[in-house]
Formats: structure tokens, sequence, C-alpha cells
């Protein structure tokens, strides 16, 4: 994420907390309700007066933190982004916790895997960063060196679905 911020002009009024990342003692509701409630009181003593979001990449922490802010009341101060699922946000969502959030388009992952994979057997491909796959209805793509890991290849299957107060019902 430091990475991000640091590369890319559209993140540049995005300010990390210190150089510290919060992770709940425990991997479960309760525990990412204890680090939410945290960091609210951070905001709420003055200790990070300008903290206003928390980004959870994972759909467990979204929904969790999400759950928390809506539960305790603190929608209007702090609010909740990352991957998530639709139908574990709509009330969090609805309450203004967490005005947006995403997640991988799986339709999409499904449908670029079965072209790789019918180019790599087929001999089209051998996996090699630079070579494209015609992946139908989705366009050429290409794969990359992914830039967040040494010596390892990306194919990028598109944008994420975007989900708000307008589709996030729907979507559920």
């Amino acid at each position: 994420m430091k990475d991000a911020i640091a590369r890319d002009a559209k993140y540049s009024k995005l300010k990390l907390v210190g150089d510290e990342v919060y992770y709940p003692r425990v991997d479960n509701a309760d525990g990412y309700e204890e680090i939410t409630l945290k960091l609210v009181s951070l905001k709420k003593n003055a200790t990070l007066p300008n903290l206003s979001l928390i980004m959870a990449p994972t759909t467990s922490g979204a929904a969790a933190a999400a759950s928390a802010l809506y539960k305790h009341g603190h929608c209007a101060i702090m609010q909740v982004s990352g991957l998530a699922l639709p139908v574990e946000m709509l009330e969090a969502s609805q309450a203004g916790c967490a005005p947006e959030f995403a997640l991988f388009n799986n339709l999409d992952i499904g449908y670029l895997a079965y072209y790789v994979t019918h180019a790599l057997i087929s001999g089209q491909i051998e996996g090699n960063e630079g070579e494209n796959i015609d992946a139908g209805r989705l366009g050429t793509i290409d794969i990359q060196s992914d830039p967040s890991r040494e010596n390892a290849l990306w194919i990028r299957s598109g944008d994420f679905i975007k989900y708000h107060t307008e589709n996030v019902e729907r979507a559920s």
C-alpha cells in the first residue's frame, strides 16, 4: 500500500496512519470490532484527528469493521472501504458506514481463467512476461510482472465491481 501511495498520483491525498498497520489480536468479529473501536477512539481523543477511513483488504475485516461502526453509532465520524461482499455490508452501507467498497468480478476471473488455461494447454503461450492472451469479451490480456512480488507474474482480469448505497441492496 505504501508503494502504491508513493507511485500513483491518484493516491496523493491518502495518508497512512503513521507506519503502523493495525491488526486485530484474534481473527474474528470480536477482534475486528475491538480494533475498529480503538481506531475510533484515536480520532475522538485527537491522537489522530484526521483519521476518517478504515481500508480493509479482506471481506471479513471490512464487514466486521463496518458492523462495529454501525452497531456503536460511529458512521458519522469513521467509514470503511476495501474488499467486501454486498450482502455483508448492506445494513452498514445504507447507514453511511461504507459508502463505497469493491469486490473482484468473479465472473470475469473465471472467464479469464478458461482462456488462460486453454492458451497454456494448446501451446499458444508459455506463461512468460509480455505474452498476450486473446480473452474473448475481455479483449487482449497481457502477462505482466507483478509489481508487489519479486520474480512473479500476474494477469489482471479487469476492474473491480464497485458497490455503493445505490446498488448494494440489488447486489445482496
